[in-house]
């Protein structure tokens, strides 16, 4: 020790080797408080670290390619049937064919009415489209039915109907349906065409006689007008995205007298041409 003492208080060289001797047995000291498990695993590795080591340049550029290829999506066109949001369309509607079934007070039974041309009703409506394919429209129509061979021999019944309809509208890709509530104005004439059934008074002029063979009230002449308030439901298929085709109902329930309580059906084949005034084209 005294001779040890002596070498670190003369010799510089031998002080700078007693640091440089401990500094080497530091990992040493280290590796002797590892456990069991961790020396075998670092003595597992020793050799990859190794080759890794010597081949450092050989191997750097090396990156694996972790990257997956995904296959092309396609993107969706927007379809020329979709009505966006924003829209004002024009619409314009005509009955190919219509039918009625009202009730007549002089007979307190239903009659029907119903006749098939593609002016018998003609219509203007505006929509407007608050989200996509979700529409709210206005609109009013005058409608004629004449129907020839109605309730018998040489009778017919003929009517008018005015009509306005508040409807909400889903559009689902070419069909549109659309339910809402529609208030009507309705005239409906009946008319007995017996011209062989009549005499001549010269004071008074042509005076008609009831057929006996026709039973009342269908044997004279009357007409009666009403208002009725009800809800119509529709269906159209959309040919062209401007152009479309389908069926509405419509049942009505009358206020006035003597037409209180009972209800108005009317039934029609329509065709309807929608015009954008403003919003996205498609």
């Amino acid at each position: 020790m005294k001779a040890l003492k002596r070498i670190l208080q003369r010799n510089i060289i031998g002080r700078f080797c007693l640091v440089l001797g401990l500094f080497c047995l530091l990992p040493i000291a280290t590796e002797a408080q590892m456990t069991v498990k961790e020396r075998a695993a670092l003595n597992r590795n020793r050799p990859a670290l190794w080759f890794l080591s010597k081949n450092k340049e050989k191997y750097m550029h090396y990156q694996p390619d972790t990257t997956v290829v995904k296959k092309p999506v396609k993107e969706k066109k927007p379809s020329d049937y979709n009505i966006y949001k924003g829209n004002v369309n024009l619409l314009l509607f005509g009955n190919a064919y219509t039918h009625h079934w009202t009730y007549v007070p002089q007979a307190d039974t239903y009659a029907e009415t119903g006749g098939a041309t593609l002016l018998m009703g003609l219509g203007v409506g505006f929509e407007y489209a608050y989200r996509n394919n979700r529409m709210v429209s206005l609109g009013g129509s005058v409608g004629w039915s004449v129907d020839g061979i109605g309730c018998g021999r040489d009778m017919g019944e003929n009517s008018t109907v005015c009509q306005i309809d508040l409807l909400h509208s889903w559009n689902i890709k070419r069909l549109t349906l659309s339910a809402g509530p529609t208030m009507a104005w309705k005239q409906w004439d009946h008319g007995v065409n017996d011209y062989w059934n009549y005499r001549y008074d010269p004071e008074v002029g042509i005076i008609h006689t009831p057929d006996p063979e026709i039973p009342a009230p269908w044997n004279e002449d009357f007409t009666f007008h009403h208002w009725s308030a009800g809800l119509k439901v529709k269906a159209h298929f959309r040919i062209f995205p401007d152009f479309s085709f389908g069926v509405e109902y419509a049942a009505r329930r009358a206020w006035e007298k003597p037409f209180r309580h009972h209800l108005d059906h009317q039934l029609t084949v329509k065709s309807q041409i929608r015009f954008r005034l403003f919003g996205k084209k498609r």
